[in-house]
């Protein structure tokens, strides 16, 4: 496996850490775990926060980024979803930028500048559960 995905209902919101470069088989081949984390995140949360750490990365070949860009049409399905993806450069930043076609997913170089735009919107009036649990994982 080549990133870790976890539920952080303190923060309210999927964690995703890519370790290395993943190429296209592998994105379709995990693509059912990032699915099942989103939808488990909508049902526990009552919307979508997914923040994706990929500064361990680098530059992606065009064949990934094709294949993530595929992947974020099926993870973005409402207006309120939010996708936040750090990278290591703005090299990077401007390769994944270039495919994207939604306003709720965002890239930065920065992991403050990522976390504070993908709950921006949210409400004060949000409470959750103080834990942080691997997928598959019961409370």
């Amino acid at each position: 496996m080549s990133y870790r995905i976890e539920i952080n209902e303190q923060a309210g919101r999927v964690e995703v850490v890519v370790h290395r470069v993943c190429d296209p088989r592998e994105i379709a081949e995990d693509e059912s775990r990032l699915l099942k984390a989103a939808a488990q995140a909508r049902a526990d949360l009552g919307r979508l926060r997914l923040i994706i750490d990929s500064r361990q990365v680098g530059p992606l070949p065009n064949a990934s980024v094709e294949r993530l860009m595929l992947l974020e049409e099926k993870l973005v399905t409402r207006d309120d979803d939010r996708i936040a993806v750090v990278v290591e450069s703005s090299l990077a930043k401007v390769q994944l930028a270039r495919f994207s076609k939604h306003k709720q997913v965002n890239r930065f170089v920065s992991p403050t500048a990522a976390d504070t735009w993908l709950s921006a919107h949210d409400g004060h009036g949000y409470q959750a559960q103080a834990s942080v649990r691997a997928i598959g994982q019961r409370p």
